[in-house]
């Protein structure tokens, strides 16, 4: 696994260009994504979570998570352009193993008989969309153990 600076920032303006997610933009930035755009969500201004490339990750873990906000927040508005813009609110967290950097190379696992298992992104990879596969499936290794 290998560490993660997130950095969530909300504009009171809409600021980002029209798309919605941007991926391996610089070797600070790694992913870059307009969190209300999600259904359901509110359309005022962007609400945008930043996601730090790990090896700048690895340099900076001993940073402050202000001085992380600003240094992120100044290279996302670099490598997208953005006019100077101080946000409404702005704050970094370091998830010590937040990416997964071997996967496991299975769905999930599960122990039938024990009835218990485990699933997530770094069953099968690094996106959203893995840790949401790998949950489906082993909810239905659960329920097919229980038929």
């Amino acid at each position: 696994m290998q560490p993660c600076w997130a950095l969530m920032v909300r504009l009171d303006q809409r600021l980002l260009p029209e798309q919605d997610v941007y991926s391996d933009m610089s070797q600070i930035v790694r992913w870059v994504s307009r969190n209300n755009s999600k259904p359901g969500r509110t359309s005022g201004g962007d609400h945008i979570v930043v996601h730090a490339a790990p090896t700048w990750t690895r340099q900076t873990e001993d940073m402050e998570p202000e001085a992380v906000a600003e240094e992120l927040w100044a290279e996302v508005s670099h490598v997208l352009s953005l006019p100077p813009v101080r946000p409404a609110q702005m704050a970094a967290h370091l998830w010590r193993h937040g990416l997964c950097d071997t996967p496991l190379g299975e769905t999930y696992m599960f122990a039938r008989e024990h009835m218990v298992g485990v699933g997530g992104d770094w069953c099968r990879g690094r996106l959203a969309e893995h840790a949401f596969e790998s949950g489906a499936a082993l909810g239905g290794a659960i329920v097919e153990a229980f038929s």
